[in-house]
């Protein structure tokens, strides 16, 4: 049983558990296409392999995942309008996405986030998508995507309302601050805070808990309670994918990625 290795991302597997570490080829370890479609690749292995009974995700140095990595395509020329070959990769990036929260979501085994330092965006998507959260208190929540002119996505609209209830989900997304690892965990966000050097053993000693439990038992319950909620996880990415289509129609969208390229703050004219 060895598990794949696609480019930065690496699968690992010890006794009964299996560790998903996300490399990036950018700093505070963000996402790109490529590195989207490693991690879906990787996830898909694990789903798929019955000696597997957890799952752990975990960021490769200082953070989990910092977000998008800013594009190097949008120039902000007269027409202001994102080329047509950069609004497909930005969609085969939703989709990359998509389809690894639905493999988290589905998947028999429980799944578990180790989360260090700054989680954004696409970051914080995969995070919820995970059925455990474990995270250190310099860990950061940053859903961003109003930053950049950009859409919540990777089912964020639906999970986080899951986990911390319709009111708070809206008010954390419209506000869209910087969320501290003591308020994740009161907000319910995060399930279990641990000092930053202790991360990798709590959480190496949780899925050993979990690992010892009999699996038909985690895979009835994330059957059951995925039956009703799953089927509207669905609908719900198709929704957000929507959304970002209409997005790129947009001027404000062009200036959001020049600004954060440029890294600036973009000012936004509503068009």
């Amino acid at each position: 049983m060895t598990p794949p290795e696609e480019g930065t991302v690496r699968g690992a597997v010890e006794g009964l558990v299996g560790t998903l570490t996300m490399g990036s080829r950018h700093k505070r370890n963000r996402f790109d296409l490529e590195m989207l479609r490693e991690i879906r690749r990787v996830v898909d292995w694990f789903a798929k392999e019955t000696e597997v009974r957890v799952l752990v995700l975990q960021g490769e140095g200082d953070d989990f995942v910092g977000g998008m990595a800013p594009p190097t395509y949008v120039d902000p020329g007269p027409d202001m309008r994102v080329p047509d070959h950069a609004k497909q990769d930005l969609l085969d990036g939703v989709d990359a996405l998509n389809e690894t929260v639905l493999l988290l979501r589905t998947m028999p085994c429980p799944s578990v986030a180790a989360i260090d330092g700054l989680v954004a965006g696409g970051g914080c998507a995969l995070a919820m998508a995970c059925d455990l959260r474990i995270a250190t208190e310099r860990a950061r929540f940053f859903f961003a995507w109003g930053e950049v002119g950009g859409i919540p996505d990777g089912g964020i609209t639906q999970t986080l309302a899951d986990a911390v209830g319709q009111g708070r989900a809206r008010a954390m997304l419209i506000e869209d601050h910087v969320i501290s690892a003591k308020r994740a965990q009161e907000e319910g966000l995060v399930h279990h805070l641990v000092p930053r050097g202790e991360l990798r053993e709590a959480t190496a000693q949780r899925a050993e808990v979990l690992a010892a439990k009999p699996p038909h038992y985690f895979a009835a319950v994330k059957r059951l309670l995925g039956a009703r909620a799953n089927a509207g996880l669905e609908d719900q990415l198709s929704r957000e994918r929507a959304e970002w289509i209409s997005a790129l129609q947009t001027e404000d969208i062009v200036r959001g990625f020049a600004a954060q390229v440029e890294g600036r703050t973009a000012f936004f004219e509503g068009r």
